[in-house]
């Protein structure tokens, strides 16, 4: 069964001048008592200031009388039935409109700022994007070193072909991938090279196991994930910034 929503504002008025409030704000007194709510004081229709108190009325009669008196003519406010959300919706209100009253800005007790993470999601999209512009535009590189027939005489050809993970000591054993629905799991040998379960390979670089899944040029390096640590999973990119 589906429970009723309990509203946050119970009771509101707004935009009431302050000498309206001088001659009948008794009467406001009697009516909400010392309820708890959000405030707003207005100067010529633009916002000034923002406050929480537990005893509006009285509230507002003190800023006839502190340093805000004469820097504000109306005012708006908004009881709440939950006294606990009172300094979130502060916070809320500082930070969307920035009151030129208020000294200091609203901050949210528990909530997470994104911005470090947007900005390095916006970083690694940047790079991956240059490495893969750069990774369509090399030659088409060499094959794996040819094992030869011990019978024939002929020995190993060594290949100039570089294995990327080989210069990663901390390089991970196996990697990830969701795509398109399905998941694929990549074997990281012993020389760095990979083999992709399903699709074969060896292949020298993450780059090059990437595209044999998508059947098209793809940056390796932010196609796969590892775990970094127990309960970690990281973008390959995380191996290079280590």
């Amino acid at each position: 069964m589906r429970t009723k929503q309990q509203p946050l504002v119970c009771q509101f008025l707004e935009h009431v001048s302050t000498k309206y409030w001088k001659k009948n704000g008794r009467h406001l007194g009697d009516l909400v008592g010392k309820a708890h709510g959000v405030y707003s004081l207005y100067k010529g229709g633009r916002l000034y200031y923002v406050g929480l108190a537990s005893n509006i009325p009285g509230r507002l009669d003190q800023h006839l009388r502190d340093p805000h008196k004469g820097l504000w003519d109306n005012f708006s406010f908004y009881l709440t039935l939950e006294s606990g959300f009172m300094k979130e919706l502060e916070s809320l209100v500082l930070r969307i409109a920035g009151p030129k009253g208020n000294k200091q800005g609203g901050n949210f007790a528990k909530a997470q700022d994104l911005r470090k993470m947007f900005d390095q999601r916006i970083d690694d999209k940047a790079r991956n994007d240059r490495e893969a512009g750069y990774t369509l535009h090399h030659p088409k590189p060499r094959k794996v070193a040819i094992q030869k027939s011990a019978r024939k005489g002929k020995g190993v050809k060594k290949s100039s072909r570089v294995v990327v993970l080989a210069k990663y000591p901390g390089r991970p054993k196996s990697m990830h991938k969701v795509f398109k629905g399905k998941k694929y799991t990549a074997q990281v040998r012993s020389d760095g090279t990979i083999k992709v379960r399903g699709i074969g390979g060896p292949f020298n670089s993450p780059s090059g196991a990437a595209m044999a899944i998508a059947k098209r040029p793809m940056n390796g390096w932010s196609f796969w994930t590892y775990q970094q640590a127990p309960g970690k999973w990281s973008s390959l990119n995380a191996l290079r910034e280590r």
